[in-house]
Formats: C-alpha cells, structure tokens, sequence
C-alpha cells in the first residue's frame, strides 16, 4: 500500500507538469519565451551540421551562440529533422524517464551493488517514487526541462557509471562520452584516478578523446576553432557570468565585486577544487561512495567558470542521498538543514533575484550578492562540514596510529 500510495503522488506530480509546462500557448506558461530555448540551440547546431556551416559563427538562436565542443552538434543532429513539438515532447518525457532512473541509480551508490546492503524492492520503488514526485518541482530540474536542456542526460551517464561496480567491462566510458558532450564531467575523472580506479579513470579519458577525434572527423574546422584556439577556454563566450543564474564561485565573487581579477578567482577556484576533490577522494577510499561523488558533484559546480542553476541537477541525486544517511542516523538537525535545501530549491531566489526590482544594486549590495547564490552557499558548507569531519576523523586515529609508529 504504501508503495501503492508513492507511485500515485508521482503520477499526481508528472501529470501536473506536464499540464503546466507543455501546452506553450496558454497564458500562464512558466516559461513563456524561454521556453525550451537550448533545444532550439541544439536543433540549430544540428541543422548547421547538415548543412556543412560553422556551429560556431555566430548566435544560433535569438542571442544564444553554441558552447558544446562540436561532438555535441554532431550528436544534436537527429533533434534537426524532427518537427519541434515532436521534439518537445521527446526532450520532456526523455528528461522525466531520466530523472527517475539517475534518483535510482544513486541508491546503489548508497547500498552497493550487492543484495546485502541494497534495500527491499518495494522500499526502493517507494522512496524513488516519492523522490522524484518532490524534484521534478525543485529550481535546476523545471529550469532543466523547461529550456529542453542536456543536464540531465549528463547526470544520468555520470551516476550510471559510478553505480556500477569497480570491475564492470568498460566503466569510465559513459563519463567520457558525458565530458564529449560537456566538458564539466572531467572533474570525476581525478576523482576515479586518485580513488584507486585507474582504468575506469583511462577508459574515461579514451573515450573522451574518442569524442573528440569523432568531432575533428565530422567538424574539423570547428573542431580546430573550438580546441585549438582554446575557445573551449573562454568563459565569456556564454555570457551573463555575473547574472544570478549563475550559480559558481565565480558568479558569485563578481556579484560581490565585479572588478575583481580573473587570476584571484582562478585561485580561489584551484584551492577549492583541490580541497573537493581530496574530500571526494578520502570518502570513496573509505567506501564511501554516496559522499564520495557528492562532493565531487559539488566541487565541479562550484569551480566552473559557470554553473547556471539548471547545472546544478547533478546536486539533486547527491541531496537524496544525504536525505537517505540523515533518515538513517535519526538526525534532527540534519533533516532540518536539508528541509532546509528543499525550500531553497522550491524558492526560485536566483530567477527572483535577478529581477529588476532586487538586482539594481549589482556590485553594491552585499545582501543582494549573498541572497543571488543559494546553491553557491549549499556547496561551501557542505565542503566545509565534510573537511571538519575528515579533520575529526582524522584526530580519532592518531591516537591509534602513534603506538604503531613507535
């Protein structure tokens, strides 16, 4: 029965979204003229791609130029000789269906592969169920489906790799294929290697430049435009970095201070990853491996360059997972702090603070700045939490370690 009554508030859910957000025509449309606008930018990459022009002459929708390397356009194509409601409608269903398998997925990261750890079937089913029913409201996966973006067939590749065991055939192929598609996947391919996964971190890399060699073949002028004269490099060719979608260190410091030098915030960013990425480490060495690519997760969000808000679905699997630990461990404080998150992501504050009425004051008002970053303040924190708990853990064992030493 319970599990009777979750999948009834997902059915609930799903069909109250698309009531919402498909039929285009109605006045109360959440999107309006944004919506499904990346997906008129991958049609547009895959026509240019048909046609044998450049992908990257120019906008290719309204103002909106194409930023994926040009294995991305060539991999768009299809979506060019559907119509576009059919395509629409494809990028939407496509999008729910993920959603539901990546929250899934990231159980195993949680339970491990084996039938030991792994809960009961119809809890499982429950909990996803019930998962998915309250994400498909939060702020990165409306922004998500609403502009027909690609961040959820990212996360789903990315967390589909992870879940499977260490010595599956071929794992760190579907991360490569991700980073193809967007370079922000890379960062998991350190966390692979240093994490005593050296093959799955080389088939990663392989299949990446596999992506990349399949560009130069389809696009080679684009190809060398985009990686030899490092246009792959410039965070500007996206734009609007100080906007509050932006949801990155560096949004957030040129929100605080739009002066402030490209090479401190270079900085800034290197300390940040190196610290998440040893954090990351330290966890899947110890086993850990629902922590282990949370902070990984969180740390690729927080130094790119740009982290719109709809990147930041890849974060959603790592909040249900610390949903999942905080349940188990009976932490009040813990579950408030993510109750906490779950009305940040229903709030919508970086689309509310990039109203005209809150963000006169752009470079000038500090609590502006602070309230424009949300999930920015999230990721900090939670490295910061889980560098104090490694510190903790780190002065239980010395007591152990010294008499071993002497």
């Amino acid at each position: 029965m319970p599990r009777l009554r979750a999948w009834l508030v997902l059915g609930v859910s799903c069909a109250a979204y698309l009531l919402v957000s498909l039929p285009r025509s109605q006045p109360f449309h959440p999107w309006g003229r944004l919506a499904f606008f990346d997906l008129h930018v991958y049609r547009g990459a895959g026509r240019l791609v048909l046609d044998g022009r450049s992908i990257y002459g120019g906008p290719i929708w309204k103002w909106a130029p194409f930023t994926y390397p040009p294995f991305a356009a060539a991999f768009f194509t299809p979506l060019a000789l559907l119509p576009l409601a059919v395509d629409e409608l494809l990028v939407t269903v496509f999008g729910i269906v993920a959603l539901f398998a990546i929250l899934s997925l990231a159980l195993r990261l949680a339970s491990g592969d084996g039938p030991e750890g792994e809960p009961g079937r119809s809890r499982r089913s429950a909990v996803v169920a019930l998962a998915m029913a309250g994400a498909l409201w939060l702020e990165p996966i409306t922004s998500t489906l609403g502009y027909g973006q690609i961040n959820l067939l990212i996360a789903l590749l990315v967390v589909w790799d992870l879940s499977r065991r260490d010595n599956a055939c071929g794992k760190g192929a579907l991360i490569g294929l991700a980073a193809g598609l967007k370079l922000t996947p890379l960062i998991f391919v350190p966390y692979l290697l240093f994490s005593r996964r050296g093959r799955a971190a080389c088939v990663a890399l392989g299949t990446f430049a596999a992506t990349i060699a399949a560009g130069c073949a389809v696009l080679p002028a684009d190809s060398a435009r985009f990686w030899g004269d490092g246009l792959f490099l410039d965070p500007q060719r996206v734009g609007g970095s100080y906007a509050p979608a932006n949801q990155s260190l560096r949004g957030l410091i040129l929100r605080l201070d739009p002066s402030f030098g490209s090479g401190r915030i270079l900085a800034i960013a290197l300390v940040v990853g190196l610290a998440g990425i040893t954090l990351a480490v330290l966890a899947s060495r110890r086993g850990d491996e629902a922590l282990g690519f949370s902070l990984c997760a969180l740390t690729g969000l927080l130094v790119s360059p740009v982290s719109w808000t709809h990147h930041w679905t890849l974060a959603v699997p790592a909040l249900l997972l610390l949903g999942m630990r905080l349940v188990g461990e009976r932490s009040r404080v813990g579950l408030a702090a993510v109750a906490a998150i779950l009305l940040l992501g229903y709030s919508y504050l970086p689309k509310l603070m990039a109203k005209p009425a809150f963000s006169a004051g752009v470079g000038k008002s500090l609590g502006w700045a602070i309230a424009s970053a949300p999930y920015v303040l999230i990721g900090c924190a939670a490295l910061a939490i889980a560098c104090v708990q490694q510190a903790r853990m780190l002065a239980a064992d010395r007591p152990k370690l010294e008499p071993a030493l002497a």
